[in-house]
């Protein structure tokens, strides 16, 4: 593979990561994990802002990590596979093997919203 395209396909990666790098975006996630919502549902949830929740669906959108559909006046989202969900496992289960002062807290959380 030429360096440019390597580089390009970082990028790309990166740009992924980034989208899922927010603490507001991973708590819509785990939200949306557990079945469509939409954004008044994702406010009682989350305690977020109408405002604060749109904006990082938005990002989320843009990223393909979250897809929506209309139902008359209300939008309703999902993730749009099982991506994030793998991630963040992932990514739990190496602070799990860490030794970082929150370790407890992570050991007793479960990313799975049904696990």
């Amino acid at each position: 593979m030429p360096k440019e395209e390597k580089i390009s396909a970082f990028e790309f990666m990166a740009k992924r990561l980034k989208a899922l790098a927010d603490p507001t975006r991973l708590a819509i996630i785990h939200s949306l994990c557990e079945g469509e919502k939409n954004v008044t549902t994702l406010i009682k949830i989350t305690g977020f802002s109408q405002a604060r929740i749109s904006k990082h669906l938005r990002i989320l959108r843009e990223e393909n990590l979250v897809v929506s559909r209309r139902d008359h006046r209300k939008i309703f989202y999902t993730p749009s596979d099982n991506l994030p969900n793998r991630i963040c496992e992932l990514v739990l289960e190496s602070l799990k093997n860490s030794n970082t002062s929150s370790r407890r807290i992570i050991e007793s959380y479960r990313w799975t919203p049904n696990g």
